[in-house]
């Protein structure tokens, strides 16, 4: 069985989730599966989910046998970490008495998958994968009425634009708890750096969103050093041994007094989260920092950025 059939699976959902559990009896709820990481590291990034009505938002990693988390080292490895679930076809660590933990010896929770899948489905999804066209289920297409078709595309573009919404509407209701949620400027700046990371970082940049508080950055607007500290402070790209350089050192210096001021240090992220493989420079983790760095400095309102243009030319010169 291919692990690509787990992804499969767990990208479109295609698996019984009623009563869903972790092999340990937790409550499972899927809110987003996360997007396919073609890079080095976990194999689907930014996934949300509950567990245990906890909400959860990281990494998740596929197997085909949960025993090859130890395999492959992962418990040894930080950039699994962050991993908040373990999806397998089969868990076969009962027999050895061998338990899936991270590199600080947490447990990580384990979802099965093989008792959750019709039986027949491995055997379609062979025929669509050995297909010749590029599109697999291309011929299909065919068959199906012109009406019928229109209205299917139509019901996925409303399904697109509806899942887009309740993201948003997501992010709006957390982001700032003591004014009940309404923070339409905090709504944009988590969207908008999360945005800035693209798929490949798109994990980390949320979680420095979520870890600094943009009204925290907009008190330091004026000083662009500082607000450049408290970015890849809380990034953890400053603790990154290196050749001396004068500019990082006062970014270091800076990020001490303000990390002290507004208690960042807990909130910083370890810096084996950023993905830098097989990445063109210009989008480097560090690169997006500092644009977001200098989008805040030119711009204190974002939320009135975004909604005050008609057109996208004044967005792409901002």
């Amino acid at each position: 069985m291919p692990e690509a059939f787990l992804y499969f699976l767990w990208q479109f959902r295609y698996y019984d989730s009623t009563a869903l559990t972790t092999t340990a009896g937790e409550v499972v709820r899927v809110v987003h599966p996360g997007f396919r990481n073609a890079h080095a590291g976990p194999d689907f990034l930014n996934a949300r989910l509950f567990i245990n009505e906890v909400e959860w938002v990281g990494t998740v990693e596929m197997h085909t046998r949960t025993s090859e988390w130890l395999a492959h080292g992962h418990q040894h490895d930080q950039a699994y970490d962050n991993v908040i679930l373990h999806v397998v076809w089969e868990d076969d660590t009962p027999s050895s008495g061998k338990t899936v933990q991270r590199t600080n010896g947490s447990p990580l929770p384990i979802l099965d998958l093989k008792s959750r899948t019709a039986n027949n489905l491995l055997s379609r999804y062979h025929a669509l994968t050995d297909a010749p066209d590029t599109i697999p289920c291309a011929g299909q297409l065919r068959q199906v009425q012109p009406l019928k078709l229109t209205s299917m595309l139509d019901k996925a573009l409303l399904q697109r634009l509806q899942r887009k919404a309740e993201a948003v509407q997501a992010i709006y209701q957390a982001s700032s708890p003591f004014n009940k949620g309404q923070d339409w400027e905090e709504t944009t700046y988590r969207l908008l750096a999360t945005n800035m990371g693209f798929q490949v970082n798109a994990g980390p940049m949320e979680q420095l969103s979520r870890a600094l508080p943009l009204k925290a950055l907009l008190k330091h607007r004026d000083v662009p050093l500082q607000l450049e500290a408290m970015l890849f402070g809380v990034a953890g790209l400053l603790e990154a041994p290196g050749p001396p350089d004068e500019y990082v050192d006062r970014l270091r210096r800076e990020y001490r007094f303000l990390a002290t001021k507004y208690g960042l240090t807990s909130q910083q992220l370890p810096a084996h989260v950023w993905k830098w493989a097989r990445m063109r420079p210009a989008n480097f983790p560090t690169l997006r920092l500092a644009q977001l760095a200098q989008l805040l400095t030119q711009h204190g309102s974002l939320f009135s950025l975004m909604t005050g243009h008609t057109e996208v030319t004044p967005l792409l010169k901002a």
